[in-house]
């Protein structure tokens, strides 16, 4: 899932679903967390813009006063460690798709190498779900009811 960035705040607030208590998260697990050799020692400010099935947390490195040039810091809960990826975000999801890194940098592998992707607005996804869709090719779900879709949208204005 990869979400609208929030401005960085601190403390983060809200009620610990949006993307600002994320960061706060993120910031946490960096402090805590072992990371690759090349990032030992940095102190990177980190704005969490995407998150995984798998628990992993994908975040800019927002040190650098231009936003072009903000790597990719992916913590990988499997082996809980943090990594660098030095390219943006677009070249970072296009890479996954296309299966250009020499391993899947993410714990779900479900992406990885797929070669394109669909984009759904939550509401969308659950509408799908809810219809007995598969939200990602637009058939039937064989699963169709298995599961409780308890999330609603809020209602419009």
């Amino acid at each position: 899932m990869i979400s609208r960035p929030e401005p960085w705040a601190e403390p983060a607030d809200g009620d610990g679903n949006d993307m600002r208590s994320g960061t706060a998260f993120a910031e946490v697990l960096w402090r805590e967390s072992r990371k690759e050799h090349d990032l030992a020692g940095t102190a990177p400010r980190l704005i969490l813009w995407g998150v995984d099935s798998s628990g992993d947390n994908l975040c800019w490195d927002a040190s650098d006063p231009d936003p072009e040039r903000w790597p990719v810091l992916l913590y990988e809960r499997g082996e809980s460690i943090w990594r660098r990826y030095d390219c943006g975000m677009v070249e970072f999801v296009v890479r996954l798709l296309e299966g250009d890194f020499p391993d899947c940098p993410l714990g779900d592998i479900h992406l990885f190498g797929r070669g394109r992707a669909t984009f759904l607005t939550r509401t969308e996804y659950m509408r799908r779900l809810r219809d007995g869709l598969d939200p990602w090719t637009g058939g039937p779900d064989p699963f169709a009811g298995m599961f409780t879709y308890g999330w609603r949208p809020a209602p419009q204005p």
